[in-house]
């Protein structure tokens, strides 16, 4: 695959990734439908001691809905929310679409209540 092949030479560069970097990578890799090479990134990411960042999470929760990682998904909004950092429309869009295709009513309402009452629906 030539996208992965460009994902390594990017990381083998002697200029380090940083966050924009890892993000950029997940969005492509999970655009790719590539589950595996998009937890494997995350993992390298940790290893070089780079946390993710709102944005991360942001990349890869849509990104884990729309190849069909939904646990994965479900833990990382979790995770999100437990360091505090605030979903944006995207993430609770792809979380409602997750949980209403899983059949998860309730709590894809609950989260659909919590976007409108945030005000982060558009037109």
């Amino acid at each position: 695959m030539e996208t992965l092949g460009l994902v390594n030479d990017v990381l083998d560069t002697k200029i380090p990734p940083n966050h924009e970097t890892y993000n950029i990578l997940i969005v492509c890799l999970c655009n790719m439908g590539k589950a595996k090479e998009t937890e494997e990134l995350l993992l390298e990411m940790l290893r070089r001691n780079l946390m993710p960042t709102s944005v991360t999470y942001r990349s890869l929760i849509p990104g884990y809905g729309r190849i069909g990682e939904k646990l994965k998904m479900f833990s990382l909004f979790d995770e999100m929310v437990a360091k505090s950092f605030e979903p944006d429309e995207v993430v609770y869009s792809a979380m409602v679409d997750a949980l209403y295709k899983a059949g998860r009513l309730q709590i894809a309402f609950k989260l659909w209540d919590e976007l409108m009452e945030k005000g982060l629906l558009s037109g």
